[in-house]
């Protein structure tokens, strides 16, 4: 229920704090365009860390791999505390999958 109330509360902050930081005469022009500038980033391959889009990579492939595993052999077995988990953990994962999309967006 708390989370219920604070999305719909930060979802109609946050823009209001962003064109309270805007000039007064940016904020109301609707002439022009909005966007100020493109920063592009160009990085060299020798400096690029690829590291943490390996070990995401690596965990993301494993935890797949699990569920991809685990689940027909739970139900197999008949273990319901097998089944029970592996439903546990591909929720938790759906839900860092929409915290990641949200993020994102």
């Amino acid at each position: 229920m708390l989370v219920g109330f604070l999305i719909p509360f930060f979802s109609a902050i946050i823009p209001i704090v962003k064109i309270l930081g805007q000039n007064l005469n940016d904020a109301l022009n609707y002439s022009r365009s909005r966007v100020k500038a493109i920063y592009v980033e160009i990085m060299q391959r020798s400096k690029s860390n690829i590291i943490p889009y390996l070990l995401f990579g690596t965990i993301s492939v494993l935890y797949g791999f699990g569920i991809y595993y685990m689940l027909p052999l739970s139900l197999l077995s008949l273990k319901l505390q097998w089944i029970l988990e592996v439903f546990f953990f591909t929720l938790l994962g759906l839900l860092l999958g929409l915290t990641l999309l949200a993020i994102n967006l």
